[in-house]
């Protein structure tokens, strides 16, 4: 029997490369993000934006397959990591958030994500850990992510978004993990755009 993977148009097309220059410094920090609405909010982290997030006068760039915008990062929470951009843009393809309730240790989990050459990479993995206690909640998964995977989707089999990917290094092992969906609703709620 044949796989389906989550690939439909619309879910490659709704992701992005996201750039943040610190224009003092000379430095890029490169990363990914999707969007979540039709008329222009986006999600990736944190700390992929940082240049920008600590001086806006620094350019944020989000660049999809067929076109490319100036970015302003509305809204972000340090704790989770999350940033929420804004483009100017309409009709945009964007991925369905869900939480955590709907998946389990041992579900299969899709990355979508611009690690590097600006070339889509897709990976898949299984969830091995969900941590959904505290203020932050975490999916550790074995989906391989790498530098620029950052921001990016977790999607469950339905294409649905249930993490924004990360990384960490736990005692010299990095882990692949992912800021729960229920954290991004969370987010947008408190910045009024859900």
């Amino acid at each position: 029997m044949v796989q389906a993977y989550p690939l439909v148009r619309g879910v490659t097309s709704a992701i992005a490369l996201v750039f943040s220059v610190d224009v003092r410094r000379g430095t890029l920090v490169q990363g990914t993000g999707f969007s979540v609405e039709p008329d222009g909010y986006l999600i990736t982290s944190l700390h992929v934006v940082l240049p920008s997030y600590m001086n806006p006068q620094n350019p944020l760039l989000v660049l999809f397959n067929d076109a490319a915008y100036f970015s302003r990062i509305v809204c972000a929470d340090d704790m989770m990591d999350i940033a929420v951009l804004r483009i100017d843009a309409r009709n945009l393809p964007h991925l369905k958030l869900t939480g955590l309730s709907t998946v389990h240790e041992g579900d299969e989990v899709f990355a979508l994500s611009y690690p590097g050459r600006g070339k889509l990479m897709f990976s898949e993995g299984r969830i091995e850990k969900i941590y959904p206690g505290g203020e932050v909640k975490f999916i550790v998964t074995s989906a391989p992510l790498s530098y620029g995977s950052s921001g990016g989707p977790l999607l469950n089999s339905r294409g649905e978004v249930v993490g924004v990917a990360s990384f960490i290094l736990i005692r010299d092992r990095v882990r692949s993990m992912g800021v729960s969906a229920d954290n991004v609703k969370e987010l947008l709620s408190r910045c009024g755009i859900k």
